[in-house]
This record gives structure tokens, sequence and C-alpha cells, in this order.
């Protein structure tokens, strides 16, 4: 099969596939291959990954449906070129209540590989930018702050090929009361 456009919303339909996604190099990967359709040298060059490294995540991003092959490329000898199967991802609540563990534990499992992520960052690399703030929200205002959130990542979310992949991180919940 050879892709020819998004989905704008694809489910993660299993826990299998859950964890493949959650690993900090293939999200990385599926970032990249929603944004254009590239070949697994290209990815390597951009992400500074080992190539056979990138082949690892392929397959495995490839045989849980999250990319599939978008064509061939020239370049001496025919390269695949994969891309994402959709624009996003969203994890299948039903799949989550009825599983071992729930969804919460899924979103966990997100934000601790973020974390590791930061533990990678060089102490004195000015990209990095973490806050944890409180506030007081009603409904309305929660529902509001979710758009505006939304629009703002979707106005960033175009690909600069010459600047360096940036993890945005958002945890917005009601503080458990104690």
């Amino acid at each position: 099969m050879i892709l020819n456009e998004l989905d704008r919303v694809a489910s993660i339909g299993d826990l299998e596939a859950l964890r493949v996604v959650a690993d900090s190099g293939r999200h990385r990967i599926l970032a990249e291959l929603i944004a254009s359709a590239c070949t697994a040298a290209e990815l390597a060059a951009r992400l500074s990954i080992p190539r056979t490294r990138v082949y690892y995540h392929l397959e495995l991003l490839e045989r849980h449906g999250f990319i599939a092959l978008a064509g061939y490329r020239d370049a001496g000898t025919a390269e695949r070129v994969y891309r994402a199967t959709a624009a996003s991802f969203r994890v299948d609540r039903r799949l989550l209540g009825a599983a071992e563990g729930s969804l919460n534990d899924a979103r966990a499992q997100l934000l601790d590989a973020a974390a590791e992520d930061v533990r990678g960052v060089a102490p004195d690399d000015d990209s990095l930018l973490v806050l944890r703030t409180f506030v007081r929200m009603n409904a309305r205002r929660r529902a509001a702050f979710r758009k505006e959130l939304d629009d703002l990542l979707a106005r960033y979310d175009t690909s600069d090929s010459d600047a360096p992949q940036m993890e945005i991180v958002t945890a917005f919940f009601a503080v458990p009361a104690q």
C-alpha cells in the first residue's frame, strides 16, 4: 500500500502500540513524518540518529500503523519514502479503561518519556523552558484556555526544515484535594 494523504486523527487501539509511540526516538521520527514524507537517510540526518536505528524505529512504527510507505525516491538506488498515516494520534479511551492500566497511566508514561528527554538536554541549553504554575479556572475558562493552546500549537506547527526539532509537553489538570 502506498499512502497518498493523511487522515486527520487516528486512534491508538492497543497498549503495545502506545508503548511504541511513547518512545522518544520513535515519537520524534513520527513528528517528522507528520510534517513531511522522508527517507530513512533524511530522518537520520535531520534527527542525528544512526541510520540503522532509524530503520529499527521505522519498522515498529509501520507494523503498528503509525506510518506507511508513501513512495520511492531515486538517489542512485530506490529509497523508500515514509509518511505518517495521520496528522495526529489519540489514545482510544475504551481500550485503556478496559485494559490493564488506565488512561492516566498512559498519560504519565508520556510525561515520563518527556522527563527523560529533558534529562538529556545540556544544562546550558537556552532552548529548554520548563514552567510549572497553578491557576484557578472555571469550566468555561478551562475550555477557552485549551482552545487557545490548540490554536497556538497549530500556528507553530509548520516545519522549519533548517531548525532543530522542539518538543512541547503539556499537562493541564485539576490538582487533587489534599
